[in-house]
């Protein structure tokens, strides 16, 4: 059977299927972008959700934060400006940094798994962190603060 155009049906719902992967893949990246940009601090639910994470996905995504938190962490306090873009010209670049040293199992494309795995959990990871750090040293300037406030007003008030 043909279409109008003289094309196999076949082949042509084979090209629309191929294209509709394509936007979903495309929607996906612009997705994650979109997340990264705004500093957004979703859970994993809803990380899982977005981007159609599987069993495997997650497993993986486990296996990225803790290498975010026990190797890049304490390496990259603060991530530069574009460090989500995938860069495979240059080798100095944040991409191939996590793609020499982060282990992933071998069935695992790293440049497909960027954008809709690994870079996501990478930026979640991140937020999570310096927030329990912000909130740490927010505790302990506060209770400071407290003591100095306290000790003040006795001492200026209570004479």
């Amino acid at each position: 059977m043909t279409t109008e155009c003289g094309k196999d049906t076949n082949d042509y719902v084979r090209y629309l299927e191929g294209k509709v992967e394509k936007l979903v893949k495309e929607v996906r990246k612009l997705k994650s972008e979109a997340a990264h940009a705004g500093g957004r601090r979703g859970n994993l639910r809803e990380m899982r959700v977005t981007y159609k994470w599987t069993e495997e996905d997650l497993d993986c995504s486990e296996k990225v934060m803790k290498f975010c938190s026990e190797y890049l962490f304490p390496r990259f306090k603060f991530l530069s400006e574009g460090w989500i873009v995938n860069d495979t010209t240059n080798k100095k670049s944040f991409f191939a940094f996590v793609k020499r040293h982060l282990p992933l199992p071998d069935n695992m494309d790293f440049d497909e798994k960027w954008t809709g795995l690994i870079a996501p959990a990478l930026a979640k990871k991140y937020t999570d962190m310096r927030c329990n750090i912000n909130s740490a040293i927010r505790t302990i300037f506060c209770g400071e603060y407290s003591v100095f406030i306290f000790h003040f007003f006795l001492v200026n008030v209570c004479q």
